[in-house]
């Protein structure tokens, strides 16, 4: 099992990309390959992803990431068989989709629950009229007062 931080954002030269058979100078990508040579058949792997959506995580320098965030991950993981229930921010994907999409890591949250919006147009155009009507009346105020 391997549990792990990628190293985001380093470039690497060519002669640090020879031992890789996906050759780029991504650091993180070049890591990512390191840990699947790294594990056995049957072997799992956790990884930091940076591109996992924490869009309502305010993590700060003055806000940091602390054990608390985790209390979801340790309330699901099951240390007896290394198993970790899916939830909204977490999933597992099998080695063979993974395979399929040529080793391409997006992380696409299939768990997410949709923001779309269901308003229809007729919906939208008397939010659009009503704007419009309180901003003519905003406008209208301040041109009586010569602005």
């Amino acid at each position: 099992m391997v549990l792990t931080n990628l190293p985001f954002g380093g470039k690497e030269s060519r002669d640090a990309q020879t031992r890789f058979a996906y050759k780029t100078g991504a650091t993180q990508v070049l890591f990512l390959q390191h840990v699947i040579d790294s594990l056995k058949p049957g072997g799992r792997c956790g990884i930091v992803m940076d591109n996992y959506d924490l869009s309502d995580l305010n993590i700060t320098k003055k806000q940091p990431l602390t054990v608390e965030h985790f209390d979801d991950f340790f309330e699901r993981f099951d240390p007896s068989t290394h198993e970790l229930s899916d939830s909204e921010r977490s999933w597992c994907v099998p080695i063979e989709d993974i395979q399929a999409k040529n080793y391409d890591l997006k992380a696409l949250n299939p768990n997410r629950k949709g923001d779309e919006d269901s308003r229809t147009p007729e919906d939208l155009l008397a939010i659009i009229e009503s704007q419009a009507e309180e901003i003519e009346g905003a406008l209208s105020v301040l041109r009586r007062k010569g602005i």
